[in-house]
């Protein structure tokens, strides 16, 4: 029998070779009837293992290859273009709230304009928040008039890929509606469609509770699943602890659920093991389609699912099996969850569990409960960062180092908080509400965010890490290495250790300097940046600080920035590479400046490298008499009709034009 490890493996190499391959399905089909002809060939024969194996993954692969062109979208919405339409949609999720819109993943049915487009696609749909506009919930259908336009792409590579994002999620498009929809249709929801609207409405019930705003948002990410409305400091709190996934639903609340019902029921259904694992599937399948179905919790349903199943059979399958088999049956159901972080960092924290754990699993049995308890809780813990560290700091450059005492100081309260915050959502559900009930759960939680806040205090800060993704695959070969030579005591393989520590000092030290002086201009509609970079100093200037990250992105962390200086726009500064004097700079004997609406003066004769314009002028030849740029980078606020007028009159006096609006500006010294 072909081991179900095998089988995910090729599976996943058929996926990533169905992004590099392009062949036609026909090809596809034609090569898995002929490698199947010589696999039955060969299996009849006899005596040919390997080759007999070898037809095998070919057949796999084609299988792959042929599911994956069958499971594509219809590609009839890239025939569109930028522009205004008439649509028949239907809302599938809600996505985020913010203080301008609302936005929510949909199902774009139809689309009417010169001809009819059937197209079966998702798309994002932005909403802005008026006294007309109406919150919607899954399953509506309506008519309604949108302006339909591509998801760009990211200016920088140090800027975060929303392309690549969203491209991984089925979605190219964004819609933006237009008014109150033309036509709403009354129609009786699905099944799916009702529980996902359970959650919405629950999630309402929640917020119109006399709590404070950090319970509100702790009990909604905790119960249902719902972190849209966590604001980034209570968020940073928990990553910096590295306790982000106590917040991501998961294995861990899966488990509690099930440990909780399994408890029970099994009072009820003590005699009859078949009912009581029916019980358990109908509560985790509803429980996941509660939560959104994200791939944690599809991974933790489906595998407690296989246990309860393989329990009800008497058959004790072994944990990695499930692990496998629910993976596969994920990748084959979507392909795209393969590139997921939430699928990646949760596969891998469960193999990293399962494969210490029996290292230890002899040690447990002779200590205490709660010496077991407590050791349990760190060996999780410690297992689960071992087997995720580099992944984590690929994404998002931090390495939380006080991880294992923040759990387990704070993991036991979660596991009660849980208990009780699901009590006290199922009285709110029963219209039972009890004002002393509200003011514990406030209590609970402020208490929660005082241990967060004495840990942080005495904690050392996350380290910032920047990892490249070679980087990735490297140290998590050096990982697999040190486990197969020193915990499975391989120690005759030792020089291959050897070898492939030798080769990464090599690439490391042969690798260019990271060290450069650099200018970076970025801009949005309501910010500028200007970043000067030399060595592992930066200075940057920006009129909206809150507007960084956004802008800049790792843009630091990839350059090794020590020191950093953040000043206002038009500030007065100066060191060794950089000054600033207003609207004028120099950088490195380069100059730079700012033009807003004010006149040139008809005696200013300077020659600047770059200016920035950030509003509409039509003076082209007075500004390259006077200034004689070599670009003019066009600042993002100037609206689109004028900034068109612009590039056309610098254009015609063979001037650069940098749209800050499409790109960023860098320029090496």
């Amino acid at each position: 029998m072909f081991p179900i490890f095998k089988i995910l493996i090729f599976w996943i190499l058929g996926i990533l070779l169905s992004s590099l391959v392009q062949v036609t399905p026909g090809l596809w089909v034609l090569m898995f009837v002929i490698f199947s002809i010589f696999f039955v060939s060969i299996y009849h024969t006899g005596g040919h293992y390997h080759l007999e194996n070898g037809f095998l993954i070919c057949i796999l692969l084609s299988c792959v290859q042929i599911y994956e062109f069958a499971d594509k979208n219809d590609n009839a919405i890239d025939v569109l273009e930028d522009g205004g339409y008439v649509v028949f949609l239907k809302i599938v999720e809600r996505h985020k709230k913010t203080s301008q819109n609302y936005s929510y993943i949909v199902e774009l049915k139809t689309v009417f304009g010169d001809s009819t487009y059937l197209i079966g696609r998702d798309c994002l749909l932005f909403q802005n928040i008026d006294t007309h506009s109406k919150h919607y919930y899954p399953g509506d259908f309506f008519y309604a008039d949108v302006y339909m336009n591509d998801i760009v792409k990211p200016k920088h590579p140090a800027l975060f890929d929303s392309y690549n994002y969203w491209r991984l999620k089925g979605i190219t498009k964004h819609l933006w509606l237009k008014g109150v929809p033309i036509m709403k249709l009354e129609q009786p929801n699905n099944w799916y469609d009702q529980i996902r609207c359970k959650q919405v409405h629950w999630l309402e019930l929640l917020n119109r509770q006399n709590l404070t705003t950090s319970t509100r948002q702790i009990l909604s990410a905790l119960l249902l699943g719902d972190k849209r409305n966590l604001d980034k400091e209570l968020r940073a709190k928990f990553s910096n602890l590295g306790m982000a996934h106590v917040l991501a639903l998961s294995g861990l609340h899966i488990g509690l659920i099930y440990g909780f019902f399994a408890f029970f029921l099994r009072f009820i259904f003590k005699y009859r093991p078949i009912l009581l694992s029916i019980c358990l599937v109908v509560i985790i399948v509803l429980y996941a389609l509660l939560t959104g179905m994200s791939p944690s919790v599809m991974r933790a349903s489906l595998m407690f699912l296989l246990h309860a199943v393989s329990l009800s059979l008497n058959r004790r399958v072994p944990s990695l099996n499930i692990v496998m088999f629910s993976a596969l049956v994920m990748l084959i159901y979507n392909s795209n969850l393969l590139y997921d972080l939430g699928f990646q960092l949760s596969y891998l924290a469960v193999i990293g569990i399962l494969y210490f754990y029996r290292f230890f699993k002899n040690y447990f049995e002779t200590i205490s409960p709660l010496k077991r308890f407590i050791l349990g809780i760190a060996f999780v813990t410690i297992s689960a960062q071992l087997s995720t560290a580099f992944l984590s700091i690929y994404y998002f450059h931090t390495f939380p180092v006080s991880f294992l005492w923040a759990n387990l100081l704070v993991m036991p309260i979660m596991m009660l908080l849980l208990y009780f915050g699901f009590i006290y959502l199922l009285l709110l559900i029963f219209d039972v509400y009890m004002s002393y009930i509200s003011h514990a759960m406030d209590v609970t939680i402020d208490l929660l965010l005082q241990l967060l806040a004495f840990i942080e205090r005495f904690s050392f800060s996350p380290v910032l890490i920047y990892m490249t993704r070679n980087e990735v695959f490297y140290f998590y070969g050096l990982l697999i290495l040190i486990c197969w030579i020193f915990l499975e005591k391989k120690f005759k393989h030792l020089h291959f250790l050897y070898l492939y520590v030798l080769l990464g000092v090599c690439c490391y030290s042969f690798r260019k300097d990271g060290y450069k002086k650099e200018l970076f201009v970025n801009a949005s509609t309501n910010a500028l940046v200007i970043s000067v970079i030399a060595n592992n100093e930066q200075v940057v200037l920006t009129n909206d600080v809150n507007s960084l990250d956004y802008l800049l992105g790792d843009y630091s962390l990839r350059n090794s920035i020590s020191c950093l200086d953040t000043l206002p726009l038009r500030s007065e500064y100066s060191n060794a590479f950089f000054g600033a004097f207003g609207s004028h700079m120099s950088i490195l004997n380069h100059q730079l400046m700012i033009v807003d609406h004010q006149l040139i003066r008809s005696d200013l004769w300077i020659d600047v490298d770059v200016l920035i314009l950030q509003s509409f002028r039509e003076d082209a030849y007075h500004i390259k008499e006077h200034l004689s740029p070599e670009v003019v980078l066009l600042d993002a606020s100037i609206p689109n009709y004028e900034r068109l007028r612009m590039k056309q009159l610098f254009s015609s006096q063979n001037i650069q034009i940098v749209d800050l609006k499409e790109d960023v500006y860098t320029k090496r010294f």
